[in-house]
């Protein structure tokens, strides 16, 4: 079975958050260079088309960042397995992920038990070569099906204990209508990577009618989830990466990232 490796830093911060300025090599160097400014030491993502991986350590290397888990791609995972492996061992990783149930599982409690029967598959394929292969939940997997199972029950009680992990998403499980903390200790032995983004209501003092107060992605510390409390809890099951995500900012993203590196560090990590 795969394990973490040692990690210098327990803060890190997925390249998706900054997305629109990764389109290209010049914008994708600038960008590494302000995560380093920012106070970054380890992204998750994956080596864009556009640099060898030669180029791509390298410039990691530049910015004193090291990928704490390689970004999934569920094709390649499918059709290029042998040649993904072999570029997440470049890359000094130990795990990779899915980032959210395939669109042709979604639907029904049939899809869900099929999707279970693939990640159990790619999962054991992937610790044979020594990767933990991780599930990034969003709020759909709380629908209630008409048996009274939610997917992420499916999931959860499906997944094969010994070779698959969680990547739970702390804003995610709370959308999802769930307690974030009870979450956590539900995957102890089963997770070492938690995705950290803050859940709040529009302050928007213009939005009055009742039931119309949108939820936003918030930058850690702003919102309404208890940090110091769930960074208590996940270290105590043996989370190792705190990965922030901020799917969409009303701030410029780096901005983000600089206010919510700062709120994890202000509850203990570093």
């Amino acid at each position: 079975m795969a394990t973490t490796a040692t990690q210098p830093t327990q803060i890190a911060a997925i390249t998706y958050t900054i997305r629109d300025y990764l389109t290209n090599r010049e914008d994708y160097a600038e960008s590494m260079k302000k995560m380093k400014n920012i106070g970054f030491k380890a992204i998750q993502g994956a080596k864009p088309a556009f640099f060898t991986n030669e180029e791509f350590k390298d410039l990691l290397d530049e910015n004193g960042l090291m990928l704490c888990s390689y970004g999934g791609n569920l094709d390649r995972m499918r059709g290029d397995f042998d040649a993904l492996v072999e570029e997440i061992h470049y890359f000094g990783c130990t795990a990779t992920m899915i980032g959210a149930i395939p669109v042709e599982y979604r639907d029904t409690e049939e899809g869900y038990y099929a999707f279970v029967k693939e990640f159990n598959m790619l999962a054991k394929k992937f610790a044979d070569n020594g990767i933990d292969l991780m599930y990034h939940n969003h709020a759909q997997e709380f629908r209630r099906f008409k048996s009274g199972k939610r997917g992420i029950d499916i999931i959860f009680e499906g997944f094969d204990p010994l070779y698959t992990k969680f990547m739970l998403d702390t804003h995610w499980v709370h959308s999802g209508g769930d307690d974030v903390l009870k979450w956590i200790k539900k995957c102890k032995g089963r997770m070492h990577t938690l995705h950290c983004k803050d859940y709040m209501i529009d302050p928007d003092p213009s939005i009055t009618d009742l039931g119309l107060a949108p939820k936003l992605f918030a930058e850690i510390g702003e919102g309404n989830l208890p940090w110091q409390q769930i960074v208590d809890t996940a270290l105590s099951i043996g989370v190792k990466w705190f990965v922030i995500e901020q799917d969409f900012s009303r701030r410029n993203p780096f901005d983000s990232l600089a206010i919510s590196i700062k709120g994890l560090q202000n509850v203990g990590l570093k």
